[in-house]
This record gives structure tokens, C-alpha cells and sequence, in this order.
């Protein structure tokens, strides 16, 4: 069968585009290797900003039926000390993101996309007018191949677009879901600042269960397991109980990578946009299928697409990259007496969208407290020479 568009990857950067392209009349197939609805490891916290971008009638009645909780409480923890800041407003929803994703591609359905799941992509071939896709299911013919298939995307290596991302370019995440009544919990958006290079722990808080986990650097791997168990250990109302923790690995934006060639676009984690300091990648997942659906339904070239994802988000991404560097292991912000200035910082990540900024003020404001930079030389120097 032939369309206009396939989507390779039903995650959130997947459903979406198939979303945005079949309402503008296209006809689009979109595909998963795993059959749905399935579990997907990720913190579940849907930032405000991304909330904002994806608000409309169909995506109001979504959130209502997978029964997010709306938090509007930051809390930044660092051992015995806390700093608490509530909002007026909500600054991110706490998902299940096996909810949160079924919910997207029946969105995606119901505006006229085709969707198959457990069904693989292999490889493709480009017939110069139309790509011929192999799969588990048979073979599919598009005009356009859009690989959502997350960060060690399939569709990017048969491409040649890109074999893998260097472990000094990823960064690593563990964590667990918790039913609510068996954990201590702050009823908010809480990062605990973790003695882990580049990244921190969390708990966030859903309608009736607990996400909690810690991320950092990919190097760091071994340490932030370790850092998970001790703070589920610390957290758990009863001592005896056992949780599985899961493990996920996070491509940092502040590159430029290829992300798109004759057709062919990369989009969310495949493309390599996530967030380098607080590890938001759905913001990025739903902004860069925006941005491919309009590439495409204006018959625009797979450059236009690459220039204007680097330049809604290349600056933001190496801001936010060199935070990461400034700070080392987030304890450090209530070592040096910065949590308003960091509970500012962080209420600016959730809410805050890329083309405006918020990074540079908050290195600003962190530089004039003596904070020294804590450098992981190959990321360093991957952001000057690129």
C-alpha cells in the first residue's frame, strides 16, 4: 500500500506527527515494533511547555481520560534540606506514559493515520520517487520516512544518517514506578540533588502511583544505580518491599548531528533532542514533529527541516549543555546557597519554551556565586568544535 507519509515509532514523537500530517490531509502509516498499549521507562512528568504546544480540543479530551495529576509544587531535596515553591499555575502534568502514549496514537487513528504495531521495521529502499519500507508485516511504499524510533533508531543507521551515539554523548536514567500509599512523597515535582555528575534524582507524583529515579552522564551508570537504590530505600513507607528498577538511556541535544536527508527525517530521541541538564525529551519529541509536518506539507527539502530544529534548538540545548558542565553533581546548588535562584531556574525548564530562553540567565546568576565548572572534556569539546 502506498502513502504519503510512514512513521516509524509510536512514541509520543511518532503519534504526534502522524497526528499533525493525517489532519492536513495526507495519508500516513504509522508503525511500532511492540504491540500496544506496552510499558514505556521514563520520569512520566510532561513538562507545562509542552503541554501549551500540544493544547487543542482532541488533546484536552486525552488528558482527561488517562487521568493525569496536575502539579503545581516544585521541591528541590538535598539530604535533610528542602526548598519549596508552589505556583498559581500548573507546571506539568505526572503520566504513565504507557497511558500517555496509547493515548496519542488513538488520536493519531482517529484522524485517519493507519496504525500497525507489533510490526518491525528492517530496512528500506529509496526508489528515487518512493521509498520501498521492509517490515514484519510486508512491505509498505512512501513518499516520506520519518524515524521516531528512539535513540538507537533503526531508520537512522539504514539511512546512513547515523550508527549510534557515543556513550560520552548520552546520558543514562533508572527508575520506578511506585504505588503512591507505599512511598514518602511531597505531592509535587521534586528533584533531589544527587551526588551524581550531570544529573539528579527525582519523585514525581501521579494520581495514584509515584514516578521515582536519578539520571546523569552514561559514564555515570554504575553510580546511578546505586543512587537510585539508596533513595527508593530511603523513600519506601515499608522497608521489605521490592521494586524493579529500569534503565534508559537519554541522547543529549547541543551537537549538530545530521537529522535529515532526501525524505528522510529524524525526529525526538532518534534525532539526538533532549535536554541536556534536566533530560526533558517529550518537549523536543512533539516540537520536532511539529516542525517535520510542516517541512513536508509545505514540500519544503530535508535541509530546511535540519536548519530550523538547530535553530529553534541548538542554542538552548548548548546552554543548557554548559549548566550541566557548571554545576557537576546538582548538590552543589544548596552547598553554595543558590536554591531560589535554582527553584527559579527550574520552574523556568517546565515552563519556558526553547525560542525564548532561559539558560543564559540562569548561568549568568550561578557564575556570580563562584560556582567552578565541573567539565566532562569530550561533551566540552564536541559544543566548541561543532
Amino acid at each position: 500500500m502506498k502513502y504519503d507519509a510512514a512513521v516509524i515509532g509510536a512514541g509520543p514523537a511518532g503519534a504526534y506527527c502522524a497526528k499533525i500530517l493525517a489532519s492536513r490531509g495526507l495519508k500516513v502509516l504509522l508503525m511500532d515494533k511492540e504491540k500496544f498499549p506496552r510499558d514505556k521507562v521514563c520520569g512520566g512528568l510532561i513538562s507545562a511547555k509542552a503541554l501549551e504546544l500540544i493544547q487543542d480540543d482532541q488533546l484536552n479530551k486525552l488528558l482527561s481520560k488517562i487521568r493525569p495529576n496536575p502539579v503545581q509544587k516544585i521541591i528541590l531535596t538535598c539530604g535533610q534540606k528542602e526548598v519549596t515553591k508552589k505556583k498559581d499555575r500548573v507546571l506539568g502534568l505526572v503520566v504513565k506514559r504507557k497511558e500517555f502514549d496509547e493515548a496519542l496514537v488513538n488520536i493519531a487513528a482517529d484522524g485517519g493515520a493507519d496504525f500497525v504495531d507489533h510490526c518491525e521495521y528492517i530496512t528500506h529502499r529509496d526508489l528515487k520517487s518512493v521509498f520501498e519500507i521492509y517490515t514484519t508485516k510486508g512491505t509498505f511504499f512512501s513518499d516520506y520516512l520519518i524515524g521516531a524510533d528512539g535513540a538507537f533508531s533503526k531508520v537512522a543507521r539504514e539511512s546512513k544518517l547515523r550508527q549510534r551515539f557515543l556513550k560520552w554523548e548520552m546520558g543514562f536514567a533508572v527508575c520506578s514506578e511506585i504505588p503512591r500509599e507505599m512511598i514518602i512523597e511531597k505531592n509535587g515535582i521534586e528533584f533531589v540533588l544527587a551526588k551524581v555528575l550531570g544529573g539528579m534524582g527525582w519523585v514525581f507524583s501521579g494520581n495514584d502511583f509515584v514516578n521515582l529515579g536519578v539520571g546523569g552522564y552514561a559514564t555515570e551508570a554504575n553510580r546511578i544505580f546505586q543512587c537510585t537504590k539508596r533513595l527508593l530505600a530511603e523513600r519506601l513507607i515499608d522497608k521489605n518491599s521490592h521494586f524493579d528498577l529500569k534503565g534508559y538511556f537519554l541522547p543529549a541535544g547541543g551537537r549538530k548531528r545530521p537529522i535529515a536527508r532526501d525524505r528522510i527525517f529524524l525526529v525526538g530521541d532518534a534525532a539526538g533532542l533532549v535536554d541536556p541538564f534536566s533530560g526533558e525529551g517529550v518537549f523536543y519529541a512533539l516540537k520536532s514533529s511539529q516542525i517535520a509536518a510542516d517541512t513536508i506539507e509545505n514540500n519544503k527539502q530535508s535541509k530546511d527541516y535540519e536548519q530550523t530544529c538547530y535553530k529553534t534548538l541548538l542554542k538552548e540545548f548548548r546552554f543548557s549543555a554548559l549548566l550541566s558542565v557548571f554545576l557537576g553533581d546538582r548538590n552543589q546548588i544548596l552547598k553554595k546557597g543558590i536554591e531560589m535562584e535554582s527553584m527559579e531556574a527550574f520552574e523556568k525548564i517546565l515552563t519556558v519554551p526553547p525560542q525564548k530562553g532561559c539558560y543564559k540567565s540562569i548561568i549568568s546568576r550561578i557564575i556570580k556565586h563562584g560556582i567552578s565548572p565541573v567539565s566532562p572534556y569530550l561533551w566540552l569539546k564536541s559544543l566548541l568544535l561543532t
